[in-house]
């Protein structure tokens, strides 16, 4: 495709190859964690789908973490991978934070290849390769890749190494992931990303696209493919792929992006579409419960310059959702908390150029 660079622009690349080529040649099991949003579900399925023809059936397992665990590597996972006999982990959406997670894989034997998309806050893990756009000194000129865009650029590497056609059909879960996660389509003059959804959008319109489950999910909510657009994705099908970790199990919609039979694409469809009407109930309640919590406390929010609200073991997948909602309405920063026994947890929302993390 010419509007897409060459992977081999990415620092980390060939050495993540080099890595990814060996697992292949010795027929290596490998552990893929992707996070638990749309961007890492479609990225994870990306990894999944581009990997598994190279190698033995059942060697390629996926873990896509969950709220309970938080973002990232976790302990429980890398405990797994060392009692399971991985011997390589490949991150998607996320790595790039845990030093010490990858340190404790190293020590284990086990080598990990990190692709990210997010800033670099410390010390970069002791990865055998790490992949992401924004550690210093990268020459990638799409800064803006998400996360699935990072694991599809190790992909195309993977397929031109290996002297096969590359992996296009897998743009439509490119698509949806970058669309979900809100990357800027093109800016200054650097459009990648919306050359992956172009390109998506017109296989999706030839039903070319690689997933059953994207299709049958597509069907219930009544688009018609030859018609998608940003807004299709962005309000109907990327909410159902986040519910599921709002509200359900993110494993679900993992499986819908990569299962083979149209019978357990629909049914995994409706779950999705289910626990999206359990997540709007929560939110619309605890939405409510805010409301009441304002108007019991007699403040205004805007004379106040800020929405800060607990609750009592608050739904933390609604907490983000409700606090967007807050700002939106009273134009000011918002915190909204669940609070339990053991520890509480926010989601914090700012308006306009106001940093909320500096506080």
């Amino acid at each position: 495709m010419q509007s897409f660079h060459s992977p081999f622009l990415m620092d980390g690349m060939s050495e993540a190859l080099d890595r990814l080529q060996t697992a292949v040649a010795r027929s290596e099991r490998l552990f893929i964690h992707g996070d638990f949003d749309a961007d890492g579900l479609t990225g994870a399925a990306v990894l999944y789908r581009g990997i598994r023809p190279f190698l033995p059936k059942n060697s390629v397992k996926v873990d896509v973490g969950d709220r309970e665990r938080g973002h990232g590597l976790s302990k429980p996972f890398v405990l797994r991978a060392i009692e399971e006999g991985f011997s390589l982990v490949i991150t998607v959406d996320c790595g790039i934070g845990n030093e010490e997670e990858i340190e404790l894989l190293k020590r284990a034997g086990i080598d990990t290849i990190v692709t990210d998309h997010h800033l670099p806050t410390g010390g970069l893990p002791k990865a055998v390769a790490i992949i992401d756009p924004h550690q210093e000194g990268d020459g990638y000129p799409n800064k803006d890749l998400s996360g699935v865009g990072v694991a599809y650029k190790l992909i195309c590497g993977l397929h031109e190494r290996l002297g096969v056609p590359l992996p296009t059909h897998l743009l439509d879960l490119v698509a949806l992931g970058t669309i979900a996660d809100l990357v800027p389509l093109s800016r200054n003059g650097e459009s990648e990303n919306r050359a992956f959804v172009r390109e998506a959008f017109s296989l999706i319109s030839k039903g070319q696209g690689s997933s059953l489950g994207l299709r049958a999910l597509m069907e219930k909510l009544s688009i018609n493919p030859k018609k998608i657009n940003a807004m299709d994705v962005g309000y109907l099908v990327a909410p159902k792929l986040n519910a599921a970790n709002r509200s359900g199990d993110p494993k679900v919609a993992f499986l819908l992006l990569i299962t083979e039979t149209q019978d357990q694409a629909e049914y995994l469809a409706e779950i999705l579409i289910d626990y999206n009407k359990d997540r709007e109930i929560a939110q619309a309640d605890m939405i409510a419960q805010a409301d009441e919590m304002i108007r019991v406390k007699g403040v205004d929010p805007k004379e106040l310059g800020l929405v800060i609200l607990s609750g009592e073991y608050w739904n933390e997948g609604i907490l983000g959702l409700v606090a967007s909602s807050m700002s939106d309405r009273f134009g000011v920063p918002s915190i909204i908390m669940s609070r339990s026994d053991r520890v509480s947890r926010a989601s914090c929302r700012s308006v306009g150029t106001f940093d909320i993390s500096a506080c």
